[in-house]
């Protein structure tokens, strides 16, 4: 697996590199997370690829689910 950061754009954290597909959400809303928790496994070409919290923060809203695709600068979530 290779873990990628999410960069954070005010209280979005948004994804940077690659179309995918979320293979797992790994987080919810209302959950306190810490900096490098693993929020989401995503995979492209059967490569899986870590997603994690680039920072401390409490979780607003997951805007994605298992078996959505998801493309370059997509919000993934939302931190409160």
């Amino acid at each position: 697996e290779i873990a990628h950061v999410l960069r954070s754009h005010g209280r979005d954290v948004r994804f940077e590199p690659l179309d995918e597909s979320v293979l797992e959400v790994r987080c919810r809303a209302g959950e306190a997370i810490e900096p490098n928790a693993v929020l989401f496994i995503l995979e492209a070409m059967k490569m899986k690829t870590s997603i994690v919290a680039p920072e401390r923060g409490r979780i607003g809203q997951v805007l994605v689910a298992p078996g959505d695709a998801v493309v370059e600068g997509q919000p993934l979530l939302h931190y409160e």
